[in-house]
C-alpha cells in the first residue's frame, strides 16, 4: 500500500528521476520490509524508477531468482532504466564490483573495498548519484564521481 501511494505521489508531481535503494534488512539484520512477495508489492513504485540500486541479495529477492536474472528485473522498471548492482555486501576479498545494467549495457566497476565496516554506503552512494545526475552528468560519469566522493567521505571520517 505504501509503495502504491508513493508511486502515485511521484506521478502526480511529474518527477522524472527516481533512484530506489530497496533496503529489506538493516545492516544489523533487522527486517525492514515484511512481504512474502516484494516484487509484486513494489511493482507500482518500480515502474517510476530510473535507477534501482540493490545489493546482490536485494536484487535476488526482487528478481525472485537465485541466479539473479537482472535483465528480467529490468522489464518491471521504466523503459530506459538502469540497475546499479552494488557488490560491497559480498564479504570476500579486498575488491568489490558494482555493475550498471540496462537494456543497452552491462558495465562493471572494480574498486578497493573501503577500510573497516562502514555503514550507510549504499544510501550515501544513491544520494551522491542523484546529485550528479541532476547536475547533468551521464550515468557512468555520475557513478564514478559518486564513488570518488563516497571513498573520500569514509577516508576523511574519524573511525
Amino acid at each position: 500500500a505504501h509503495a502504491k501511494a508513493l508511486a502515485q505521489w511521484i506521478q502526480s508531481k511529474k518527477i522524472d528521476l527516481v533512484i530506489l535503494d530497496p533496503v529489506f534488512k538493516s545492516s544489523s539484520g533487522a527486517q525492514l520490509f515484511d512481504s512474502t512477495k516484494p516484487l509484486k508489492d513494489l511493482l507500482p513504485l518500480l515502474k517510476q524508477v530510473q535507477v534501482l540500486s540493490p545489493n546482490l541479495e536485494e536484487a535476488r529477492i526482487l528478481s525472485d531468482s537465485q541466479e539473479g536474472s537482472f535483465k528480467g528485473l529490468l522489464k518491471h522498471l521504466k523503459k530506459d532504466a538502469t540497475i546499479l548492482l552494488k557488490g560491497g555486501h559480498q564479504k570476500t576479498g579486498a575488491w568489490i564490483e558494482d555493475s550498471l545494467i540496462s537494456q543497452k549495457q552491462y558495465k562493471t566497476f572494480r574498486h578497493r573495498r573501503l577500510p573497516g565496516n562502514p555503514r550507510g554506503t549504499g544510501c550515501r552512494l544513491g544520494s551522491y548519484l542523484l546529485s550528479y545526475l541532476l547536475k547533468g552528468f551521464s550515468l557512468e560519469e555520475a557513478y564514478q564521481q559518486s564513488w570518488g566522493k563516497l571513498k573520500n567521505h569514509f577516508k576523511n571520517r574519524r573511525l
